[in-house]
């Protein structure tokens, strides 16, 4: 089943909304309140998401069950349990590298930890490429 043609935005809101809350539950006022999406369309998709195995509801309220890489969520990814978008990790990265690049210039010694930061940037490049096919 193709779930990007099954979702509609107020569910991928409403998932990318949980997304970030998780693994906190989240009550249905609470969804209502941040979102301010009409009562109906909240518990619509709130019935969708839980069919298509997306979220379950727990005593406390609504939770993720578990990250599913969707094709409308391509640009995020699920660290610790929260959503970031995918370049601020690299936007860390660069700026690490290049914090490291000058204090190369300065204490030689370090050289060996920039080379391993470069392998490591490299294979996580390649891991997006291989498993999102960038």
């Amino acid at each position: 089943m193709n779930k990007e043609k099954d979702l509609s935005s107020s569910a991928l809101q409403i998932y990318i909304y949980l997304l970030k809350k998780n693994p906190e539950p989240q009550p249905y006022s609470e969804i209502k309140k941040d979102l301010g999406l009409p009562k109906s369309t909240i518990h619509y998709n709130l019935d969708k998401l839980q069919k298509e195995g997306l979220v379950q509801e727990t005593p406390n309220g609504y939770t993720v069950v578990e990250f599913q890489q969707l094709p409308a969520l391509r640009n995020y990814i699920s660290v610790f349990g929260k959503i970031l978008p995918r370049y601020v990790l690299f936007s860390v990265f660069f700026a690490i590298m290049s914090i490291i690049q000058l204090l190369i210039q300065v204490v030689p010694e370090i050289r060996i930890v920039g080379f391993a930061l470069s392998i490591f940037g490299l294979v996580w490049t390649l891991r997006d490429v291989y498993k999102y096919r960038l």
